[in-house]
């Protein structure tokens, strides 16, 4: 027997045909609108930090000089407390910090809480702090020869959405890093990526960063030049999946 609503005009089996189609439809269509809706919230957050870092940066130039002068000898954690936390309020992660929130889970990120090496190979000790807003930050300082040019950087490795992400590098997780070579200035300044798109290299074509979550970029590391060249949003062809 088939129920008819009089006052609609429509059965019972249509509207279970109605609803079963609406249901398909948002099946196929809401991962593509929340993927969508990712891609934009982490490219925003990605240009807040970039902009936030040259904040800082000019923060602490007001007081402490060009940062081309800076002492970059000093080890990362004096070097992040004379030059970067009296314009910015970091808390450092300790034993006490709750698991998920200081790269305890990054994938393909070289940086934990305490410093040991991830699987991937091979970074050093370096701090790590949380930023006011839930932001997890890893600043590492580097000063050495190469060759016979002085290198000198400074590299933030920020997880642009604290734990409400999965903390992988390139997807929420990105390199930042401030450059100050002693052989020109091309290359000086707050840059996304890392060391090797520093010399020589910081112009790589985009197409060839397509390739970025290849080891030759640091299985991630520069991923974010990607977002920043395409005027700050995700590219459909970006390499990984949101």
């Amino acid at each position: 027997m088939k129920y008819h609503n009089k006052r609609f005009g429509f059965t019972l089996a249509e509207v279970l045909i109605t609803l079963g189609v609406i249901g398909v439809v948002a099946a196929l269509t809401l991962p593509s609108v929340m993927s969508n809706y990712q891609k934009k919230l982490i490219a925003k957050q990605l240009e807040k930090t970039y902009a936030d870092l040259e904040n800082l940066i000019k923060s602490s130039e007001v007081d402490n000089g060009s940062f081309e002068e800076w002492d970059y000898s000093l080890p990362a954690r004096d070097f992040t407390e004379k030059y970067f936390m009296p314009y910015i309020q970091l808390t450092p992660c300790d034993s006490h910090t709750p698991v998920g929130r200081c790269f305890q889970t990054v994938n393909h990120t070289w940086y934990r809480t305490y410093g040991a090496l991830e699987t991937s190979g091979a970074i050093l000790l370096s701090p790590k702090y949380i930023l006011k807003d839930g932001r997890s930050i890893c600043i590492y300082v580097y000063q050495a020869m190469y060759n016979t040019q002085m290198l000198k950087y400074v590299w933030f490795i920020v997880d642009v959405n604290g734990p409400r992400g999965k903390s992988e590098l390139g997807k929420d997780v990105f390199y930042f890093t401030l450059y100050n070579y002693t052989y020109g200035k091309k290359h000086r300044g707050l840059k996304l990526g890392d060391i090797y798109t520093a010399y020589g290299g910081y112009t790589i074509p985009s197409d060839e960063l397509l390739d970025c979550m290849e080891s030759k970029y640091h299985w991630g590391a520069n991923c974010g030049l990607l977002i920043q060249r395409n005027g700050w949003e995700v590219p459909d062809n970006y390499p990984i999946k949101f």
